[in-house]
Order: structure tokens, then sequence, then C-alpha cells
């Protein structure tokens, strides 16, 4: 039997880099080079330089522990089932299902959940978007680097002279802001008839657009709240000047989206009207 064996180890030629591996050798010879083969026969390419364009479908982007590399066509297509990695029933920390199909155990994303000891963990840099073809979210840092809640008398990365952080009822009960949208911290500013103050942003340059929502809060009647990307001039989204009966005395959420290169986001509080009155924000998130 030992003999046997033997003969078929010495008959049964050993790959090389770049050859394919027979589906049935990737099991028993955990230590030739085979060992680093998936189902359709590709060997691993683990120093790969980082993708500075469209990613070869057929290009191994990662490892699963000794199971050899996972290819951009295992991730994208629901119904193979030639990835060796057998991943938990349900869903874990760091494994999520591509463009959003229903999970199954042989799919997993692309950067950054997948790691290895001799692999980065992930092959795309920190600014850059992943594609949105390997199913993973493609938002910039520098976006979520503006998120901001205003608690605890922070304005984060905004700067003005005119807007100030604020806790529980700021001003007067009739043209101010009776409370935070959440928790106890927002940032305010009282505006007088025919004035505007203005809320911006630090220099920030986003490498995609990016959309962003937040809570605002406008007193009276005239008030108009502008959401502005790099200029006054250049607003996505503004409020109405006049405050319905849901918004009376009520946060609203709003979103807007900024291009890709923006600098800077700003916010505006504007007084049309005949009377003072005081404008919120409250929650900024890059979504």
């Amino acid at each position: 039997m030992w003999l046997f064996l033997v003969i078929l180890l010495i008959a049964i030629p050993q790959p090389t880099s770049g050859q394919c591996c027979p589906r049935f050798m990737r099991h028993g010879f955990g230590n030739s080079p085979c060992g680093g083969c998936c189902n359709n026969g590709c060997q691993s390419q683990i120093q790969r330089p980082r993708p500075t364009g469209p990613v070869n479908p057929a290009e191994p982007v990662g490892s699963v522990g000794p199971a050899g590399p996972v290819f951009i066509n295992d991730l994208v297509q629901p119904n193979r089932n030639n990835v060796i990695p057998q991943l938990p029933p349900q869903p874990g920390q760091g494994v999520v299902a591509p463009q959003g199909l229903p999970y199954l155990p042989n799919q997993v994303a692309v950067a950054p959940y997948l790691s290895e000891s001799q692999v980065p963990p992930s092959p795309f840099a920190a600014d850059e978007a992943v594609p949105k073809s390997l199913g993973v979210a493609a938002i910039s840092s520098k976006c979520q680097a503006l998120n901001c809640d205003f608690e605890n008398n922070k304005i984060c990365d905004f700067s003005s002279t005119t807007w100030k952080s604020a806790t529980g009822r700021f001003q007067n009960p009739l043209t101010g802001v009776p409370k935070a949208a959440t928790n106890d911290g927002y940032i305010a500013t009282y505006v007088q008839p025919k004035e505007k103050n203005v809320l911006t942003s630090k220099d920030i340059t986003l490498t995609t657009k990016a959309t962003f929502s937040f809570q605002h809060f406008k007193a009276t009647v005239g008030l108009e709240i502008k959401f502005c990307c790099d200029s006054e001039t250049n607003c996505p989204w503004k409020s109405a000047t006049s405050v319905s009966v849901s918004e009376k005395g009520n946060w609203t959420l709003a979103t807007a989206t900024c291009p890709e290169g923006t600098r800077r986001v700003i916010f505006v509080c504007e007084n049309l009207g005949r009377n003072q009155g005081a404008c919120a924000i409250d929650d900024l998130r890059c979504v």
C-alpha cells in the first residue's frame, strides 16, 4: 500500500508557478504548490501591487487561512460553489455578502475584510474608493472625518465666529432652540433680519462624491438654512423659508451630496424675514 502511494506521488506531475492545479490535488498535498489553489485551479499571487485601474475579475484579491486565494469571480457570482473557504452559516464580524445578495457560505467581501499574515489587510489605499462591483461601500475617509454629533461643547472640524456649541435651550423660548435633536449637544446661531451667519468645515478633498445627513432646526418664518459645497453659490440643499406644522418646534432630517473634489462644506443660516431667530444643526454624518 505504501509503495503504491509513493509511486503515485512520483507519477503525478507537481505544478510549477503559474500552472493550474487539478481539483483533486488540492487536498492531501497541502505542502505542494497546489496548497494555495482555489477550485478554479489558479494559484495564489500573494505579492501583487495595489490596483490602479479596473480589476480583472479572474485576479486573486486575497486569501482566507490556508485554503488559498479568493477571486473576484468567486465573490460576485452567487451561484458558484467552488470557493474552498467555508465561512460560518451566518454573517459575522468582518464578513459581508457582496452586492447586497443573500448571504451564502462561500461569499466574502474583498477589502478590507480579508487578512492573513503575509497579505496586506487591504489592497486599497485608505482614501481610495473600493470598486462598487466588489460589493463594498465606497466611502471616502475624508467625508467621514466631518462626522460630528456636537456633544461636549465640540464643533469638530468646523469653524465660525457666529455659530456656537449649545446644550439645552438656546436663546429665548419663542425664537430660539428648545433642545438638541439627540442627546444634549448641537451647534446653533442667532440671526438678525437681513443677515446671514456661516459655518465652514476645514479644508478637505473628497476623493469620491459624498452624501451627508444632518438634523436642522429653524425657529421662525423667514430663516433659510443652506448646505453648500465649496461656495455659498453651490448649495445642493436649502430649507424653505416657511415653517410647516410638522417643523414647528421640531428638528428635521435632511441629506445633501457634494461632488468629487469638494474641498469643504458650508452651512449658511440667512434671515430673509422680519424677525430675529435661531438656526441649529445636529448629528452630521457622511452616509
